[in-house]
């Protein structure tokens, strides 16, 4: 209990002083940058954005924090949300803070009907899980410019947690017992994504290492990847194919030792992107071990679902007017000015020579505009 009240704390107060660091940062935008002429925009700030640059709505993980319903093979019902709290853009630079969370339900038995409203129906016991996410996510703007001029690349650090339970009968039926069950529990995590676009196609690699609180968890640490590859020939649909693998170190808790564990899951469908989000149409292949409270079983899965990602898309390396900006930011690049994306992750921005644009979803920080100044295409 004690660690875990630390790690709350921990969250809390990094949240909070990134916060205040952002604010004092644009509240002496006065003092403008190297580099950056005085009179034109430098630092903006927003709230209720976008998570990432990178997004993660995409991932074939079911831990992905979004709106989900499973067809097939079982009922999956989830629920969750991915927000930037406070979003600070720097011409070199995006920082941001924020919360996820979701809400899952699974029908521990096979799909039979539609019966139930718009969620398939089961027969036997109603498994669910929740979580929970503090985290703060780095873009260095400059350095993934330098990669490639299509290339992003995004840090984050964060702090989850997990529980996982089941819904007895009505009836007074009997209880199952979880004791033997491996319990996720309270993690410290650290994921590096980096995306790019090659000629029509989207590309999004991220590795994830975490490392979870002793006492807390029936696992000590885990690493999984991420892989997205998307085909952009029309803005709409676009055939896309996600890999998500995992592999967590069993451990000790309450005098019991737990098996390691492992899964790999692929979702293969078509996206529909829009301003707000996503709606992703998939068949879904799992192997390995389930999630919840029967975490030791294996198994492997064939299915079909439906995702809604609110905030995930369309990732600005999509529009199709980013070679007209990448062309023009190459040939004024002379002039001391370098193509940035904004906070939200909507529109190539200028870092100097030019103004910026928020794309967060929520109210913005004060800017100033030079008589130059110019927003960028959208």
């Amino acid at each position: 209990m004690k660690l875990r009240f630390v790690a709350h704390a921990w969250c809390v107060a990094f949240l909070s002083w990134s916060s205040i660091v952002a604010a004092q940062e644009s509240a002496s935008a006065g003092g403008q940058p190297e580099g950056v002429s005085e009179g034109r925009e430098s630092i903006t700030w927003s709230w209720l954005g976008r998570p990432r640059t990178i997004s993660r709505g995409w991932s074939a993980s079911r831990d992905t924090p979004a709106m989900e319903m499973g067809i097939f093979p079982r009922p999956i019902a989830r629920v969750g949300g991915d927000f930037a709290l406070f979003a600070l853009d720097h011409p070199r630079y995006t920082l941001r803070t924020g919360f996820a969370g979701m809400i899952e339900l699974e029908g521990d038995g096979e799909t039979d009907g539609v019966n139930s409203g718009p969620l398939p129906s089961t027969t036997g016991t109603i498994l669910w899980r929740g979580s929970y996410e503090y985290f703060v996510a780095f873009t260095p703007d400059d350095f993934g410019r330098r990669l490639c001029s299509r290339c992003e690349i995004e840090t984050t650090l964060g702090y989850r947690h997990e529980s996982q339970h089941y819904t007895g009968s009505n009836y007074g039926g009997d209880g199952i017992d979880v004791s033997t069950q491996p319990y996720v529990g309270d993690d410290v995590g650290v994921d590096v994504a980096v995306s790019q676009r090659v000629g029509k196609f989207y590309l999004v690699q991220r590795l994830i290492a975490k490392e979870f609180l002793p006492e807390r968890s029936s696992y000590a640490m885990g690493v999984a990847g991420d892989l997205h590859a998307r085909y952009l020939f029309v803005r709409w649909p676009q055939p896309f194919t996600s890999l998500y693998w995992e592999f967590l170190r069993g451990s000790a808790i309450r005098d019991r030792e737990f098996p390691n564990a492992y899964r790999v899951r692929n979702l293969t469908g078509v996206a529909l992107p829009s301003t707000l989000g996503e709606i992703l149409v998939y068949l879904s292949a799992d192997v390995g071990h389930r999630y919840g409270v029967f975490g030791l079983t294996e198994e492997a899965t064939l299915g079909f679902g439906i995702r809604l990602s609110i905030l995930s898309g369309p990732n600005p390396t999509t529009k199709p007017d980013l070679d007209r900006a990448i062309l023009r930011g190459s040939m004024q690049s002379g002039a001391g000015g370098s193509m940035k994306q904004s906070g939200g992750g909507m529109s190539p921005q200028w870092s100097a020579g030019a103004s910026k644009r928020s794309g967060a979803v929520g109210g913005r920080g004060r800017v100033s505009r030079g008589p130059r100044g110019r927003p960028g295409k959208r």
